[in-house]
């Protein structure tokens, strides 16, 4: 038995979402992209420009100069993260960190 994945998902189990289309950004690759990792943010136009977070570090790429050259720039949370709350023993509640840029590579 092989899979069509050509076919559309069944309507009754993924209901289609209108208006919420996010088209792949900066790819060659031709198909379905992975979409659940901590890189989501670089695969849609919208969020190409927003850091990710490969804990415990925050990565974020900018244009630099006329030319719009591509920078990396690194944040790591240490001391610049928060974190607390109770979310049960020995567990917390929220983890938060800014993106305070601190190493570029370019």
């Amino acid at each position: 038995h092989e899979l069509d994945s050509d076919r559309a998902p069944d309507a009754s189990v993924f209901p289609r979402v209108s208006g919420h289309r996010l088209p792949p950004a900066l790819s060659t690759v031709d198909g379905p992209k992975a979409t659940n990792k901590f890189w989501a943010n670089w695969v849609v136009h919208r969020g190409a420009g927003s850091p990710i977070y490969p804990m415990p570090y925050a990565l974020q790429w900018r244009a630099i100069g006329a030319c719009k050259a591509a920078e990396l720039t690194i944040s790591h949370g240490s001391p610049h993260n928060h974190y607390g709350g109770n979310a049960g023993p020995e567990r917390i509640a929220y983890f938060f960190t800014p993106f305070v840029s601190e190493l570029s590579l370019g």
